[in-house]
């Protein structure tokens, strides 16, 4: 909220790397850290915040974090005008829900699904069933683990996937996918064992 402040305590190297560009200068030798206050002066309406996005993406084409936020932006204004990312920067664009059971680490579930970049094409053969033990490691995309992990048993969405909670900076390690693609996926939770 505005006022608000907080301290950070930022390795120096990274400090100075990232925000200045340089190394560290010789008066901090023996210091490990660099400690940061932040205080929040003024929080931009969705208006100002739109237009930084957009000085930023057209000033800054190698800038691909913020040209797949504006993607994902026009995608939502032809498609759901009204969906924003929840806390994690997914984007719920549809949900069908029941009153089964959620699905927890440990159980052994069964989902279909199906993936399309942002223009429709399908990432896969579509429509794709697995079964699988919810909770382990690396079997999922990050940010299908997060939604399936709130879906209870029969229940379907429809999501968009930013690229830090799916395939990242590097897109997938067959190159089918490329850096920074955020994806659509419709998800069913069929089973829960």
């Amino acid at each position: 909220m505005e006022g608000d402040s907080t301290s950070l305590m930022v390795n120096k190297a990274v400090f100075f790397k990232e925000y200045f560009d340089t190394i560290a200068p010789q008066f901090c030798n023996k210091d490990s850290v660099v400690k940061m206050d932040v205080k929040i002066r003024r929080i931009l309406t969705e208006a100002e915040s739109h237009a930084l996005l957009q000085r930023s993406v057209s000033g800054r084409s190698e800038d691909k974090e913020l040209e797949e936020l504006k993607s994902i932006d026009d995608y939502l204004k032809h498609h759901h005008k009204d969906v924003t990312p929840d806390n994690h920067g997914i984007y719920i664009l549809e949900h069908l829900k029941t009153v089964g059971k959620k699905a927890v680490s440990g159980d052994r579930i069964r989902i279909k699904y199906s993936g399309f970049y942002l223009d429709g094409k399908p990432v896969d053969n579509g429509g794709q069933q697995l079964e699988f033990t919810f909770g382990t490691p690396d079997q999922l995309v990050k940010g299908l683990n997060i939604v399936i992990g709130n879906l209870k048993k029969g229940e379907t969405t429809k999501i968009i996937v930013p690229s830090r909670l799916a395939f990242g900076e590097l897109g997938s390690s067959n190159g089918s996918i490329p850096p920074y693609t955020p994806l659509v996926y419709n998800i069913t939770l069929i089973d829960i064992k």
